[in-house]
């Protein structure tokens, strides 16, 4: 990840590059490791959450890029977008 550089903010519904759903899980078999449930306010019930769609890609300082190498191509998609913000 040395050349993508990922400034810190909120998830933005219209950026696609942390919140991924299924679809893009499996298209570009993205490492699961890597990957968490996205839970918002309107998903939370008494005892359990509904309505799971998206996930949130989980990437920390210590993860190793060479561990999830389709999601860093992933990343590399969106290096413009991510640069300008």
């Amino acid at each position: 990840m040395d050349d993508i550089k990922i400034k810190k903010g909120g998830i933005e519904k219209r950026c696609p590059v942390y919140r991924v759903d299924d679809e893009t899980i499996n298209n570009k078999k993205l490492e699961p490791e890597c990957i968490l449930p996205l839970i918002k306010n309107g998903n939370v019930r008494r005892y359990y959450f509904e309505n799971l769609n998206d996930s949130l890609l989980y990437i920390t300082d210590d993860t190793n890029p060479k561990d999830c190498p389709n999601i860093i191509a992933h990343l590399k998609e969106y290096k413009k977008k991510l640069e300008d913000r």
